[in-house]
């Protein structure tokens, strides 16, 4: 009388139940061909022939039916990738794609939509983007394949700090130019140098040109790119 279908249960029991018959008498059951006690205990997927007999005694003959059970696989647990939304763009940086939680023993498979910086588990020197992860995990025997999908933002990174020289000009003309030099930073990128004052002119991005002695503030900015802001 059992059901036809039952779902994977990993600590589930399904005991076989019978009803008829003319006398009451011993049971045999029979599973795939092979005696059991007519408990099957967490089976796993697959098809399965159940025989029960029930035995004539003295005045009856012996009675048997067969019954056919199915177990489907199960939907897996929660599960997810657990990878932070957010990184600072590192230009040495690995990010392992890691991830909790499912059913199954089975392997986890990862994709990225960017073959350039993904390789196999993980995000290897991404620059800044974003980059969308998608985890399955293998349901194997008893469980349906689960999956999770994850973006990953690169955000820009603060550049290593700058050194402008001279920092003082010292001069004995009533004229002349003065070239700024900028070193450090994390790329090698442009600089733009600019004043409010109106005693001075700029060529060249970096040089100042001046007519006569005066104290003259200086703004320069080292200019940074797609991975990195820029600093001043």
């Amino acid at each position: 009388t059992n059901d036809v279908s039952y779902v994977y249960d990993p600590i589930g029991t399904i005991s076989i139940s019978v009803s008829g018959g003319t006398d009451i008498t011993d049971l045999s059951f029979t599973v795939n061909g092979k005696s059991f006690d007519g408990s099957l205990n967490a089976p796993n997927v697959d098809f399965y022939t159940i025989v029960a007999t029930k035995d004539g005694s003295l005045n009856y003959f012996d009675i048997s039916d067969s019954h056919s059970i199915e177990i489907t696989p199960a939907t897996q647990s929660a599960f997810e990738i657990t990878n932070d939304i957010s990184y600072v763009y590192d230009p040495n940086g690995i990010i392992y794609i890691t991830v909790s939680g499912g059913s199954s023993d089975g392997l986890v498979t990862f994709s990225g939509d960017s073959n350039q910086y993904f390789e196999v588990d993980r995000l290897e020197y991404p620059i800044v983007d974003s980059y969308e992860i998608l985890a399955v995990k293998d349901g194997s025997l008893n469980y349906f394949d689960i999956s999770d999908t994850h973006i990953i933002n690169i955000t820009k990174a603060e550049q290593d700090p700058i050194i402008i020289t001279p920092k003082t000009v010292n001069y004995e003309l009533t004229e002349g130019s003065q070239i700024i030099l900028v070193t450090g930073g994390s790329i090698s990128s442009g600089i733009n140098v600019e004043s409010t004052s109106n005693i001075v002119e700029f060529t060249n991005e970096n040089t100042v040109i001046y007519d006569r002695p005066s104290i003259v503030p200086l703004h320069v900015t080292k200019l940074g790119d797609n991975n990195y802001f820029d600093i001043d």
